[in-house]
């Protein structure tokens, strides 16, 4: 990819600088992050002089030290599990941070929130000396170039099902190999509803992670030691339900025990209680007879004690 800066104005979102008489020609390397790229010619066009007419200056990216990182930790990278002896057991933290609910819909039995997941572990192929390389702290990486753990939400009822929903962004990690991973998105799973109170029932759904190849001794799953529970400090109401616990459970399953062993699972459990009020108020009942309305009017909630 190749972006060019000319004197006057640039072909940058917004950029002018009166004073550019450079004109760059900037060859990117397609494996690099976009906004970096972007950076890295905004910095150029504003630091040029004038007095160099129609100049042409090419930007060699083996001198830039994020770009010479990046080479030296892909060049004989292998996307396998991360761990440099064979028996050690590799940890993946994550925690869940809920934002909304957008859907309890007992006709189909589903739950459909948006939230963030964070992932933690640490990659011993992915570590740098910060002497080699002063002042980068954190790299940002394409998570398909990477090793990640085969996470799948096990009970879902959308499109976010298999790992490959682990793969649609960036990577954050430090020279000390740690790597953490963000994905925001809307997830929507199977719950089994109980109406039996309704309508002031309560239900509980659960957002089920499992891994899918490596059994627990290879790869285990735990919780962040700075969230034991659902972060709900971002969670913005419905009107519809109210949120009033939420739990988060380790787990493992079996498949095929003789040969592979245990699976490392987690449970991130919400539970509702149903507003009445919302729902009565929301709600205006038509009482017909041969076509004719008779009246039209709100439920009573002192029938329902509330």
């Amino acid at each position: 990819m190749v972006i060019f800066c000319s004197a006057g104005t640039g072909t940058l979102k917004g950029f002018q600088s009166p004073t550019l008489d450079y004109v760059f020609i900037v060859q990117i390397d397609e494996m690099m992050d976009v906004k970096y790229s972007i950076w890295i010619t905004a910095l150029l066009c504003t630091t040029c002089y004038a007095g160099h007419n129609n100049e042409e200056i090419y930007l060699n990216m083996e001198e830039i030290p994020a770009m010479r990182l990046y080479r030296n930790l892909s060049m004989h990278y292998v996307k396998q599990r991360p761990v440099l002896h064979y028996n050690d057991t590799l940890q993946v933290e994550v925690f869940l941070r809920l934002f909304q609910l957008l859907d309890l819909d007992s006709s189909s039995e589903t739950m459909t929130v948006t939230g963030e997941f964070h992932f933690k572990w640490t990659d011993s192929f992915l570590k740098w000396r910060l002497e080699d390389f002063p002042g980068i702290t954190i790299l940002s990486i394409p998570a398909n170039e990477i090793w990640i753990p085969d996470i799948s939400i096990i009970n879902s009822a959308g499109e976010v099902r298999n790992r490959d929903w682990l793969h649609n962004t960036n990577v954050n990690v430090n020279y000390r190999g740690n790597v953490i991973y963000k994905i925001r998105s809307q997830f929507k799973v199977t719950c089994d509803f109980d109406m039996t109170r309704f309508p002031g029932d309560e239900q509980t759904c659960s957002i089920l992670l499992a891994l899918q190849t490596y059994w627990q001794r290879k790869v285990n799953l735990t919780f962040t030691k700075e969230h034991r529970d659902i972060d709900i400090t971002m969670y913005d109401d419905d009107g519809e339900w109210d949120l009033i616990g939420s739990s988060v459970q380790s787990m493992s399953y079996e498949v095929n025990v003789a040969r592979h062993g245990k699976y490392a699972a987690l449970s991130f459990s919400l539970t509702y209680k149903r507003l009445v009020s919302s729902l009565l108020y929301s709600n205006l009942f038509n009482v017909s007879c041969g076509g004719h309305t008779i009246f039209n009017a709100k439920m009573d909630l002192a029938k329902f004690g509330v």
